[in-house]
């Protein structure tokens, strides 16, 4: 394929990275906003961005081939379908691994193929390089990602993924939430995490330090709620090695773990 239109921002960053930007007609408006992606500055600068659900104006480009996933819309791919576009769903990843193996299938399907496995040796290679500058502690640190509603990630979320580079431990996952969960103060009191991380932007620090019932909680007594920019926290690409370093660094040097 020749003019590729990727439906999804983890697969843009993939192919920012392997693919001739000149064969990369088009973006969605996420891959153009910072908030969601670490290649937004280069997308407007390069042009041609649609919404998600400008069906028309995405087969008016012409592509030989658009990049779905799993939240594109079987309504989208039907119209795909009806225009006689091809495309090709990649589906869910968000673990470091899933994303290693789409990295490699995206270079075959585009004919990059040392390119994509250039890149899946470099996420390796850094993946290594961090784990070795890693504190040795004798227990890992309990680490919790609460997001608005109450919703915290388990164990098939790329926080999961960014937690098991690092050597923390997923309170999330721990428990034994498979995707998202919602819980309350009470249940977040009885998980009692080390660490709480929250997305920036939102006023959820101020309100778990301030919460009457979360008073007697580690993250909260010791002052361990920290807050993150969201795309760090969203990232579905090679780019969770960013995520890592800046968790990794929040996380190891928020306090003395001598004593654990």
């Amino acid at each position: 394929p020749k003019r590729i239109i990727p439906h999804a921002v983890g697969v843009a960053e993939i192919l920012w990275a392997i693919c001739p930007r000149y064969r990369l007609i088009a973006f969605n408006e996420f891959s153009a906003d910072p908030e969601f992606s670490f290649i937004a500055e280069e997308v407007r600068a390069q042009g041609k961005i649609f919404q998600s659900r400008q069906t028309e104006l995405i087969i008016g480009y012409q592509p030989d081939l658009i990049f779905t996933v799993f939240y594109s819309g079987t309504e989208f791919k039907e119209k795909l379908n009806q225009a006689k576009i091809p495309y090709c769903d990649l589906g869910y990843f968000g673990t470091i691994d899933s994303i290693k193996e789409q990295i490699i299938l995206i270079g075959k399907i585009i004919g990059e193929e040392s390119n994509a496995e250039a890149l899946v040796e470099l996420v390796n290679e850094k993946v290594q390089e961090l784990q070795e500058k890693l504190p040795k502690l004798e227990k890992p640190i309990r680490v919790l990602y609460y997001d608005e509603g109450g919703y915290v990630p388990g164990i098939s979320s790329n926080f999961n993924s960014i937690c098991e580079i690092i050597k923390v431990i997923n309170v999330g996952a721990e428990q034994g939430i498979k995707s998202w969960a919602q819980i309350d103060y009470e249940t977040l009191l009885k998980w009692d995490p080390e660490i709480i991380i929250v997305p920036e932007g939102s006023n959820l620090k101020n309100q778990l330090m301030g919460n009457k019932i979360l008073s007697h909680s580690q993250a909260v007594k010791n002052k361990k709620i920290f807050t993150i920019p969201g795309v760090y926290l969203r990232v579905d690409s090679q780019f969770m090695l960013l995520s890592a370093n800046l968790l990794a660094g929040i996380i190891y040097f928020s306090g003395d773990w001598g004593d654990q």
